[in-house]
């Protein structure tokens, strides 16, 4: 399910990042989709630490985020980036307020070699997903969160925008964002979007 829902959010072109950044960078891209900094640095921290473990480097960054539709207090940020070789992630995170907030959980997919020639053909080359959870249940609400995105990015965008409130710019599509905010953009039209818990979500390797 990852795996689909990352070939689909891809079809929409990363914005490029300076060629020299760090981790003070990703922290204040982070913090400008509107989230306390804190929370920022949180993550800035994980994804810095997951990029340096692995001798990799980025070259273009997409923040958005999500609410959750069961507790509208609570926002998952997604981060999407590609990689000098080639490698795309798609990273949800979540931070559970009844625990000290000192980490977030998360769940990536890393893909390579996106395939767009058809419904037959493997969706990626290779890919696999990683996850750092404090509890599992973490995992059934970050997987549920891209379950229900890559369900409305199936709909009519009118009936998007007439269900949810969005507002789809001229630029977007039905392949491309419907379900949630590109915070990257600042687009004060793009209202952060809520997204539902589903039941159940499981973990699949491609």
């Amino acid at each position: 399910m990852l795996a689909r829902f990352h070939h689909r959010v891809s079809k929409t072109p990363l914005p490029e990042i300076p060629l020299k950044y760090d981790l003070a960078f990703i922290r204040q891209t982070i913090s400008a989709c509107l989230l306390p900094l804190r929370l920022a640095s949180i993550i800035a921290r994980a994804v810095f630490a997951f990029l340096q473990s692995r001798d990799a480097r980025m070259i273009s960054l997409r923040i958005s985020v999500e609410k959750l539709f069961m507790n509208e207090d609570v926002e998952c940020p997604i981060l999407e980036w590609k990689e000098s070789d080639g490698t795309e992630i798609v990273s949800l995170f979540y931070f559970d307020d009844e625990v000290e907030l000192k980490e977030c959980s998360w769940v990536m997919h890393l893909g390579v070699g996106r395939n767009d020639t058809g419904s037959n053909c493997p969706l990626w080359q290779s890919s696999r997903v990683d996850w750092n959870v404090s509890q599992v249940s973490h995992l059934k609400i970050l997987f549920g969160l891209a379950q229900h995105i890559l369900g409305v990015l199936q709909w009519p965008i009118a009936d998007a925008r007439r269900l949810y409130g969005y507002s789809v710019s001229n630029q977007d599509s039905e392949e491309e964002y419907v379900s949630y905010a590109n915070c990257s953009d600042l687009r004060q039209d793009d209202e952060i979007r809520q997204a539902s818990i589903l039941p159940s979500a499981g973990i699949e390797s491609t």
